[in-house]
């Protein structure tokens, strides 16, 4: 059987919550292999991010070419991005496989981990590639400077975000209407129909959803579903997978850890 591969690209997270931590968990517990190209390193625990140190654009540049001569690669997941060239880098070096971004402008705590010269960056050239934008509703609101607070605005949004030139659009409603029983997601395709994902809203402080839920994506991309299927696959089992999490740490955070159900007690 040929090894199935997915790639993360995106910034370490030394507490494993989230970032290419989490990221490689989630390709794993799909069942594809995981590869990464770290694009900062960071200081953050379950409390937040404290500092971010972005790799030289050569140092990304040359993990992809090494991983590109060696491995196949069938499906790409974009995550924190930190440097401008780097950007450009990895679009020109990518090869041609599905493109999840999931853009990390703001995490659960609310840190910003982009600024509007790397976001241009990644509008003009990632996403003419992407199979997927993966934003939350404040990521949403914050690209296109619109209010993002309801399940109508969510339609308006993904729509919005459409006609700048994206194939589709996986707007999460995590953040929208937070006293309502359910969470709606929102997957917009250019033109089709919405689809709309729901799930019982779960009571935890967490940390790493958007990481793993677009992780989750690309995985089930690479092993060749269609997109409104991998969707599907992937929203059942991240919300499967939240639902077991542990909250650890400090501050208690729980992340979606496909894993979580075997660790042991400390």
């Amino acid at each position: 059987m040929a090894l199935i591969s997915a790639l993360t690209i995106a910034g370490s997270d030394p507490s494993g919550g989230a970032g290419i931590q989490a990221d490689l968990k989630a390709f794993a517990a799909s069942g594809v292999y995981g590869l990464s190209v770290v694009t900062a390193l960071t200081a953050q625990n379950s409390e937040g991010v404290q500092f971010v140190w972005p790799c030289q654009a050569e140092q990304v540049a040359q993990q992809l070419a090494s991983l590109r001569v060696d491995l196949p690669i069938h499906a790409v997941k974009t995550g924190m991005l930190a440097d401008e060239l780097s950007v450009a880098l990895i679009a020109k070096s990518i090869p041609a496989c599905p493109l999840v971004i999931d853009p990390v402008l703001r995490v659960t705590q609310g840190a910003i981990h982009s600024n509007s010269a790397i976001e241009s960056q990644v509008r003009q050239h990632l996403w003419p590639k992407a199979a997927l934008l993966t934003p939350n509703a404040r990521e949403a609101a914050a690209l296109l400077s619109q209010s993002v607070t309801s399940v109508s605005e969510m339609l308006a949004a993904a729509d919005a975000l459409l006609r700048c030139g994206l194939q589709a659009v996986l707007l999460k409603g995590g953040h929208v209407e937070p006293y309502a029983k359910t969470t709606t997601d929102l997957l917009l395709i250019s033109g089709a129909d919405p689809i709309w994902f729901t799930a019982p809203r779960i009571a935890k402080k967490t940390h790493g959803t958007g990481c793993v839920l677009s992780a989750l994506i690309t995985a089930q991309l690479a092993l060749g579903l269609p997109l409104p299927a991998a969707c599907s696959k992937a929203h059942a089992d991240f919300h499967r997978f939240l639902a077991d999490a542990r909250p650890i740490g400090v501050a208690e955070r729980a992340s979606p850890d496909p894993f979580s159900v075997d660790y042991r007690d400390a």
